[in-house]
């Protein structure tokens, strides 16, 4: 349980503050929908929200397909998003 608070925690660190919506990933459509999330743009309050949801579902529900593609899109999109700050600072 530890290891999950710290993950929690460095999402909350290193995640650069957005001011403009945030784009909710193709892959992640049909579980904010299940979950009751915006399926289009997200608030900088929803995202966390929504990020510690995924978390929670990740551990409650390991074998679940839509959480794995879910993960792996959120996971993805961050990156892309911080290549894309990367480069942009150059």
């Amino acid at each position: 349980m530890r290891r999950y608070k710290w993950l929690l925690l460095s999402w909350f660190i290193i995640e650069p503050a957005a001011a403009h919506g945030i784009p909710v990933p193709p892959d992640c459509v049909e579980l904010a929908i299940r979950e009751g999330y915006p399926t289009d743009t997200m608030t900088e309050a929803q995202a966390k929200r929504a990020k510690v949801r995924l978390i929670w579902l990740r551990v409650r529900h390991p074998r679940d397909e839509i959480i794995k593609k879910c993960a792996i899109a959120v996971i993805a999109v961050r990156a892309a998003r911080a290549k894309n700050l990367a480069h942009e600072s150059q």
